[in-house]
């Protein structure tokens, strides 16, 4: 059945192939066989290049953007070849957003293909019901760096939007930081951003809310007693 998928629960090592019609490896062999598409919980290693293939989480320092997107047929081989000639250029920029500058996609495309890849959902930002106490558990000058908000959790489990899912360093740091395993949303990059800001403003709004509560608070406790005309004692509460 040509249809059918074949199941590995986990995929690792330092470089991971698995393209139809390549040689050398065990599923790419089993592709070239049998057409079948293979499914795993997770991927992970040093360099990964896939195709009919989709994974909950795909872990890797270089996961080749382009062979997705051709996969998804978002791009051609030879769209790609020529973004790889611009990416030598030495502006040190990723080749998602290489692709994207030069108008070979768009960032909702990639996003797209990123989200079947990967098995995880695409979203509105602004649509999203955001835990205060959870955005806080990234501290702002990483959130900012990694482009990340933490929106919810449940157990160990911190669910946050990204809009870079191959950020393999970015990514690591988060989990390191929380000490937390990550649930992956997709967002496109400004409205990520705009939250971001949003959010952490009211987190800084919070606490100097909170500081000045904890300032009148003391206040209250120095409270002046008087004596009135008729000895009965007069609280004033100083302001």
């Amino acid at each position: 059945d040509s249809t059918a998928s074949s199941t590995a629960e986990n995929i690792g090592g330092s470089k991971i192939t698995i393209e139809k019609g390549k040689s050398g490896g065990f599923f790419c062999r089993l592709l070239k066989k049998s057409g079948k598409f293979i499914v795993s919980e997770s991927i992970e290693g040093d360099e990964i290049s896939i195709e009919y293939t989709s994974a909950k989480t795909v872990t890797g320092r270089n996961v080749k953007i382009g062979d997705i997107l051709i996969e998804q047929g978002y791009l051609t081989r030879e769209a790609l070849e020529e973004a790889l000639e611009f990416q030598k250029d030495g502006s040190g920029k990723r080749l998602g957003e290489m692709l994207i500058e030069q108008g070979y996609i768009t960032e909702n495309q990639m996003l797209q293909a990123m989200a079947t890849k990967m098995e995880c959902q695409l979203v509105s930002v602004n649509g999203v019901p955001v835990d205060i106490e959870a955005v806080g558990k990234i501290p702002r000058q990483v959130a900012e760096k990694y482009c990340v908000l933490a929106v919810g959790m449940a157990g160990n489990k911190l669910q946050v939007i990204v809009n870079d899912p191959l950020n393999f360093y970015g990514l690591g740091d988060v989990r390191q930081i929380t000490g937390m395993e990550l649930a992956i949303l997709l967002s496109e990059k400004i409205p990520l951003q705009k939250a971001i800001h949003y959010y952490y403003a009211e987190i800084t709004a919070k606490e100097a809310a909170d500081k000045a509560n904890e300032v009148t608070a003391g206040k209250v406790e120095e409270m002046e007693v008087e004596e009135g005309d008729d000895d009965t004692p007069i609280i004033n509460l100083l302001n």
